[in-house]
């Protein structure tokens, strides 16, 4: 079966914007979706919504002998983020439309060896202060191969503008702020992969290792989340993600650094640094060790 087969369904998923589009055409797919009873009320701050979200589907099912996808996205996020929650609609039917082109690719390929693909995308809200919200998006592709692929991904939404915001938009001097508490970032990874097994004994060397590879940048150019701190209605701090393979072996599994807003506090940009204050909370994630 091709490589790059394989990967077209989690690249498109996890490394770039997916297109917002719909079908009219009648398939074999039966999708069947489910729409959760209306929301009166958030613990979290409420929007005047300017779009109708009240009919859009919170889950997608599919279960067929092409795909069996399971797709949800929190009640809450069309209360406080309605365009952003009619967005994610349209990522979710558009990526049930590629992992169906995919399995059909790939069932045309070998018809006689091939299995049900799967995809398993889910978000959930970690965070909210102000008018940012801030979610998690986990990915699980399985199209074939010796193991399935994921990853969690971090989205940060103003409710104010209507756009995403990157850790950069959050910070005075990006580099600058990112490398003044990047040994904190490292000594997280370090304990974490001690803990995974890695290297027993060796902490300098995986902490060299690990310098080598994860800087500054990689870290700004990271889809990070927010988090919420013990301090109510505040961010604790910002947590990087790190995919199966990005800087360790598949069996090591996905790691999650957490950092807390007092390591970078005064670089935060006047607008946003009254959002941030307390300890974070820690976050039960699909992935976690």
């Amino acid at each position: 079966m091709p490589h790059f087969v394989k990967k077209s369904l989690f690249l498109a998923l996890v490394l770039a914007p997916i297109a917002c589009s719909k079908t009219d055409n009648a398939d074999d797919v039966a999708i069947r979706v489910e729409v959760a009873k209306p929301v009166t009320r958030s613990e979290r701050q409420e929007v005047q919504a300017v779009v109708d979200v009240a009919d859009l589907p919170r889950r997608f099912l599919v279960e067929t002998d092409l795909l069996e996808a399971d797709i949800r996205i929190p009640d809450e996020v069309f209360v406080v983020a309605p365009i952003l929650a009619r967005r994610l609609v349209d990522e979710a039917e558009a990526a049930l439309e590629t992992a169906k082109q995919t399995a059909e690719a790939h069932r045309s390929l070998d018809p006689k060896t091939f299995h049900p693909h799967a995809l398993r995308m889910s978000w959930q809200v970690t965070g909210a202060a102000g008018p940012l919200i801030s979610l998690e998006r986990f990915v699980y592709d399985f199209s074939g191969g010796a193991h399935p692929s994921f990853a969690t991904h971090g989205v940060i939404y103003s409710t104010e503008t209507q756009e995403g915001l990157s850790l950069s938009d959050l910070l005075i001097n990006p580099n600058g702020a990112v490398n003044a508490h990047m040994d904190s970032i490292l000594d997280v990874l370090v304990v974490q992969k001690m803990a995974a097994g890695v290297s027993p004994g060796a902490e300098d060397m995986v902490h060299g290792e690990l310098s080598d590879v994860v800087t500054a940048d990689m870290i700004l150019s990271s889809a990070v989340s927010l988090v919420d701190a013990t301090a109510p209605g505040k961010f604790g701090g910002y947590v990087v993600h790190f995919a199966p393979y990005e800087i360790g072996s598949f069996a090591e599994g996905a790691y999650h650094v957490t950092i807390p807003q007092s390591d970078f506090k005064a670089h935060i940009r006047s607008g946003f640094s009254g959002l941030f204050e307390g300890v974070p909370i820690a976050i039960d994630r699909p992935d976690s060790q």
